[in-house]
């Protein structure tokens, strides 16, 4: 048998065996750099360390690679708690956010109710539909431009 291709493409089935493609660069192809992408593959890696020793165990951990792991874990740690006070200040606003809204809803339903003037009723109202219905959107024409364009399909179609 030659190391050669057959000219046509296709391949020629070894003695005893079946032909299969070589194995992918890295466990994931060469498009992946050898990095694992899913758990599967990151499980297989991570054995396939442990297994090469690159993984150090409680047992063969020297204090150095300890110390470098606790200054990693504190560091993460305080990522951790920076983001955390983030969040929760995030999470303040949004809140004092959401008052001011409930307090201008309250302000406008009242002036929409007992407002002294018709022009006061009217703007009354016109802020509760403004925080009540979704803002428009720019991502295609309304419904009502659809209808409107749906009549005029068959006079356009007819060429009138």
């Amino acid at each position: 048998m030659t190391d050669q291709k057959p000219p046509d493409g296709t391949q020629e089935r070894p003695e005893g065996g079946s032909a299969t493609p070589a194995p992918p660069d890295g466990p994931n192809g060469p498009h992946s750099g050898g990095q694992p992408r899913g758990p599967v593959d990151w499980a297989r890696h991570q054995a396939a360390q442990w297994q090469a020793g690159g993984i150090p165990t409680a047992s063969t951990i020297t204090q150095q690679q300890l110390d470098a792991l606790h200054a990693d874990l504190d560091e993460l740690r305080e990522i951790s708690a920076t983001r955390k006070r983030i969040a929760r200040r995030r999470r303040e606003q949004l809140d004092q956010a959401e008052a001011t809204l409930d307090a201008v809803r309250t302000l406008a339903a009242e002036l929409f109710v007992s407002g002294a003037t018709q022009t006061e009723r009217a703007v009354g109202r016109r802020i509760l539909s403004v925080l009540t219905e979704p803002e428009p959107h720019n991502a295609g024409p309304s419904v009502a431009e659809c209808a409107k364009a749906d009549r005029l399909w068959p006079l356009q179609k007819a060429g009138e």
